[in-house]
């Protein structure tokens, strides 16, 4: 008695697998390195801080006044530094 291709197929593990590809198995490696970089770029983007015109940021470590972002683009230490408030400057005529 002969075994053809069909009954290797039959009993072979890869014929009671579903039907997958390659390319999803890519995917789920990619998720944690996805994951990584999307935390990344949380952090990033909030390290960056706008102060108006005519107004200052109050910046507070731990709720201990650090030090006063002036009006413009500012960088601070994400997780770490906070905004407390922000202060106008301008005088009232």
């Amino acid at each position: 008695m002969q075994v053809t291709e069909l009954d290797k197929n039959i009993f072979s593990n890869s014929a009671l697998l579903p039907n997958t590809s390659l390319s999803s198995f890519k995917f789920i490696e990619m998720i944690p390195s996805l994951i990584i970089g999307f935390i990344v770029l949380v952090v990033l983007f909030s390290s960056f801080v706008t102060v108006s015109q005519g107004t200052i940021a109050v910046v507070t470590v731990f709720g201990k006044y650090r030090r006063i972002l002036t009006p413009g683009l500012n960088f601070k230490i994400p997780l770490i530094e906070f905004i407390h408030s922000r202060v106008s400057i301008q005088i009232g005529l």
